[in-house]
């Protein structure tokens, strides 16, 4: 880990979204541990989703990546090969690991599951409890296979430059989204957070939008620099006003009718993009506080994979969910100790399965399988 944190490249602002995101994911997913429903007063706080700050993060981080690389190169079949090789080192490992112990520890058959080893658990609906986490991932690399895809094909058939393409792709991907979200709102009964999880937030249709928001914040940042590095205070009074407006969208809609709905979801990617030209300044940083969050980070998916199993295989046999008597201090223990074990797991498993297939994408033969040509 010396090398990442001494590297002058790493983006400490991104770091700590990231950790963000991860610990929003963990913390919500712990509520098992509170004996209590939440207050509604302070939903629009709670259900500051973390997945949806991992997707804005993903959209803004992979889309630079394949800008530049459509910049630099030439746009073919091997470019978009070297990207999907690169994406598919970097997430597949790691999830096919878990998706084979969640289905030994589950006694599945390869048969009753057979749709998560091609992503397809959820395009319009999850209703599966079984690895919940994957819904995500499903998401992400649904995303990761048509968009070099369809910008290539609109490059071929219509000529158009990169900087037309990307919010042409953006303004068509959003009003498809919204539209899905509409319909689903007029053919299903959605009254709840879980409900919308279950139609809209967790497919591919109702959710793959979300990680178009920081594909929007790549465009800005690459052609729009003027924009991109206004003044921070600007980036916070948006910010705050932006989350006023899901605050009063909650307690005036709920989440039961299609603009409550829409606006309680994509409202937290709005913040999160609003965000990103402010973190995206912050380098890297020194103190004992700063390695944590760049180890946070690092960890992060191996956490998102890991915090679940150790909740349900680890937690409940070690842990009395009696709540009766319980008190505050023996739910900031358990919270302890879920983070802890999630937090060394994730390290194994980043050290064992994620590093090595990460250094195997700069291999010599496996480049060589890709070259990419230069324009």
């Amino acid at each position: 880990f010396t090398g990442v944190f001494n590297n002058p490249n790493r983006i400490y602002g991104l770091d700590i979204l990231r950790a963000i995101a991860i610990m929003l994911v963990v913390y919500q997913h712990g509520l098992i541990f509170v004996p209590h429903t939440i207050p509604s007063f302070f939903k629009p706080f709670a259900y500051f989703d973390g997945v949806t700050v991992f997707f804005v993060l993903s959209g803004f981080l992979i889309g630079q990546i394949l800008i530049k690389n459509i910049q630099n190169y030439k746009l073919n079949r091997n470019l978009i090969l070297n990207f999907w090789m690169r994406r598919w080192l970097r997430t597949l490992p790691l999830y096919y690991f878990f998706l084979v112990l969640n289905i030994i520890l589950a006694r599945k058959k390869i048969t009753e599951v057979k749709e998560y080893f091609v992503f397809s658990q959820n395009i319009k609906e999850f209703k599966n409890f079984f690895f919940q986490e994957s819904w995500s991932l499903s998401v992400e690399e649904w995303f990761y296979f048509f968009i070099p895809i369809i910008i290539y094909l609109i490059i071929r058939l219509f000529s158009m430059d990169l900087k037309r393409i990307i919010p042409f792709l953006v303004i068509i991907i959003m009003i498809y989204s919204y539209y899905y979200t509409y319909k689903v709102y007029q053919t299903q009964i959605i009254e709840t957070w879980d409900d919308n999880g279950r139609y809209i937030r967790n497919t591919i249709m109702g959710g793959i939008h979300l990680i178009i928001y920081g594909l929007l914040g790549a465009w800005l940042k690459i052609y729009k620099g003027k924009l991109w590095n206004l003044k921070p205070k600007i980036f916070i009074c948006l910010i705050i006003a932006t989350w006023f407006i899901r605050c009063w969208s909650y307690w005036t809609y709920g989440i039961e009718n299609f603009l409550g709905g829409l606006l309680f979801q994509n409202i937290p990617a709005i913040i999160i993009l609003l965000s990103l030209p402010i973190l995206d300044k912050y380098r890297k940083k020194e103190g004992v506080i700063f390695k944590l969050i760049t180890f946070i980070s690092i960890i992060s998916y191996s956490m998102y994979l890991v915090h679940s199993f150790v909740n349900i295989g680890i937690m409940a046999p070690l842990t009395n969910f009696s709540f009766t008597n319980i008190t505050s201090l023996s739910i900031i223990i358990k919270y302890l100790i879920f983070i802890s074990i999630t937090m060394f797991i994730s390290f194994l498993t980043y050290i064992i399965i994620e590093l090595p297939f990460m250094r195997l994408r700069e291999n010599k033969n496996i480049k060589s399988l890709f070259q990419r040509t230069k324009i």
